[in-house]
Order: C-alpha cells, then structure tokens, then sequence
C-alpha cells in the first residue's frame, strides 16, 4: 500500500479499497484547486465518493463543510478523501456542478438525514485499507 496518493488517479485508489465494487470514474468537472478526480464505488451497501487531490491543503474539506453546516464522518488520507452519502451535495460542491446544485436547490422536497453510523462504518473501512485517518467533523468544533 503507498503511503501517499497525491496526483493518484481516484479509480486506482478506489480499488484499493477492499470490498469496493462497481468502481466508476466520476467527473471532476469545473471542480476546485487541486482536484485531480474522482471515483465512486458501493462499499458495504454504501454508495462512497473518492477524491484525489494534488496536494493536502486542497484536501481539506473544513471549510465546505463550515459553510454546509453538516455533521458528518469521512475519511481522509495523503492525498485522498472519502465521502459517504446518498444525497451527493457535497460532491456536487467539489465538482462545482453548478446546474445540478441547483436543481437541488430548487426541490421542495427535504433530503434524508444523514446516515452518520454508516458514514462512520464507510470511514472506518476505508482507513483500514488506505490507512489515513476517519475524521468526524461537527460544526462549531
């Protein structure tokens, strides 16, 4: 296992994830700095995000999720973050998928609470085969 994945194609760190099937390429999109891809994979029943990033300070996701105002788990590692969740509004975020926020944006209908135990079981088994470190940010905090 490589102790750093910075400039990593998402796809190859997906499948080093054990358990993740389905791997996909996603679409990075119009997304922020140091966005180098991404990837999606169903992990324990659980649709994850992966992210490669080019270098750690544009890994950290503090200040999107301070300004979401969401409790959340995810992991993250050199180079790489992982997100859980049906609802992908923080990925849509990092992607800068404009149309589709949006349309979400737009919907009367209330998303689902987020799935924090599973968000955590998703950040657990990621770390176990990435390494790195599962993160449980809580606004305020």
């Amino acid at each position: 296992m490589p102790t750093t994945y910075y400039g990593e194609n998402a796809v190859t760190i997906a499948s080093s994830i054990e358990g993740c099937s389905g791997v996909a390429a996603g679409d990075v999109g119009g997304g922020g700095p140091g966005l180098v891809s991404t990837a999606t994979c169903t992990l324990d029943g659980r649709l994850i995000y992966v992210n490669s990033w080019m270098d750690q300070p544009h890994g950290d996701l503090t200040m999107l999720l301070k300004s979401d105002g969401a409790e959340m788990y995810y992991a993250k590692g050199e180079g790489w973050t992982v997100t859980a969740g049906s609802v992908p509004i923080l990925q849509l975020q990092l992607t800068s998928n404009q149309d589709e926020l949006l349309k979400l944006s737009l919907d009367a209908t209330p998303g689902p609470d987020p799935d924090l135990p599973g968000q955590k079981a998703s950040a657990e088994s990621v770390t176990r085969s990435l390494g790195g470190d599962v993160v449980h940010f809580v606004v305020g905090r």
